[in-house]
């Protein structure tokens, strides 16, 4: 049983499309719960206001009028609406192993209230203690992204941004089917030192995680959810080559109701690692990076980069193509007409 609460932004800032894609996102939250699910609708601009307070999800039809009467205007005051989600997770919270959720569908330009990112996450932290978990689903410009990240990131949460209509559709029905799997997990990777000479994480820079505090339970970790994957790049420079457990990656997690620390482990070899071996998703990720070094390294001004750069785009191409023809989504249709045009305004 699902305990879901939608907390949208409809302050001024929001008018418009990104109004309009946040309803349309809670919509296809509320028609994904079932009739015994529960589910309230809160919304904040000038003022801060429980729409609809938590009941049974079955009655599609008052929900729906709930979404569709709201308009836009006025300021934000984001904690206030947090607060206001919060209380309502409590009242409808589902015990014994039941889905509780937050989702926060705002464009993050918090302006009145308590707007500074450690007072939101000091909200949201304590109700996680208790099992209510947070989800934030951005929209606009993406001006307040690293806030809305941050928020999410620091109380274990989900983090999202809908950069189209389809985006807001398939990411509110996501939303709505996540149940925490396991809580406070932790990813550590270690190469043989033997076999690789050096390496770098590409990325995740707010996400680190210092070795002793790998084991220590008291430090907080992520959550898993149904359906929830990522992708960690890195980049190995091996000693002479890659053979069998050139690296180990292990995982420690808890269960989502029940206290104790688990681990698994899986060791990868040097085969496993091969360019031919990784799926086309993993592949086009690692264009989408490769093509961002290349430009990072072009705007550094580095000496003679341009004469081993071309190629390195050629190959990031052939992967970010492949990854569009794999699932040609509108997002990564852009991004290969982006690098096409940052290739042809290359050197050949």
């Amino acid at each position: 049983m699902a305990n879901v609460v939608l907390v949208i932004d409809r302050s001024g800032s929001m008018s418009h499309l990104p109004f309009d894609q946040a309803r349309q996102a809670a919509l296809a939250v509320a028609q994904s719960l079932r009739p015994s699910d529960r589910v309230a609708v809160v919304s904040f601009g000038n003022d801060t206001r429980v729409d609809l307070p938590s009941s049974r999800a079955g009655d599609k039809a008052s929900l729906t009028a709930v979404l569709e009467s709201m308009r836009s205007g006025g300021s934000t005051p984001g904690a206030d609406g947090l607060v206001a989600g919060l209380r309502q997770a409590e009242r409808g919270f589902v015990a014994g192993g039941g889905i509780n959720r937050v989702v926060l569908l705002t464009d993050g330009g918090f302006n009145r209230g308590v707007t500074a990112p450690r007072a939101l996450v000091d909200l949201a932290r304590a109700q996680k203690r208790r099992g209510i978990y947070l989800s934030v689903l951005g929209f606009g410009g993406g001006a307040a992204d690293f806030r809305l990240e941050s928020l999410a990131d620091q109380v274990d949460g989900v983090y999202e941004h809908a950069l189209s209509w389809a985006d807001a559709r398939r990411l509110g029905a996501k939303i709505a089917a996540q149940e925490v799997v396991a809580r406070d997990v932790k990813i550590q990777v270690r190469f043989d030192p033997v076999q690789v000479a050096s390496w770098k994480l590409v990325g995740y820079e707010n996400r680190g995680l210092a070795n002793r505090d790998f084991r220590r339970d008291e430090v907080d970790g992520g959550e898993l959810a149904t359906g929830h994957h990522v992708t960690a790049l890195y980049e190995l420079i091996p000693n002479r080559g890659l053979a069998s457990s050139a690296v180990k990656v292990t995982v420690r997690y808890q269960h989502p109701h029940r206290e104790g620390a688990r681990e698994a482990w899986a060791t990868l070899s040097g085969e496993q690692l091969s360019d031919g071996r990784g799926s086309p998703d993993l592949r086009f990720a690692a264009g989408v990076v490769a093509f961002a070094r290349v430009l990072t390294r072009e705007r550094r001004g580095m000496a003679n980069a341009l004469m081993w750069d071309v190629g390195e785009l050629d190959d990031a191409l052939t992967w970010i193509s492949r990854g569009v023809s794999t699932r040609p989504t509108p997002a990564r249709r852009a991004f290969l007409e982006l690098a096409h045009s940052a290739r042809a305004a290359m050197p050949h």
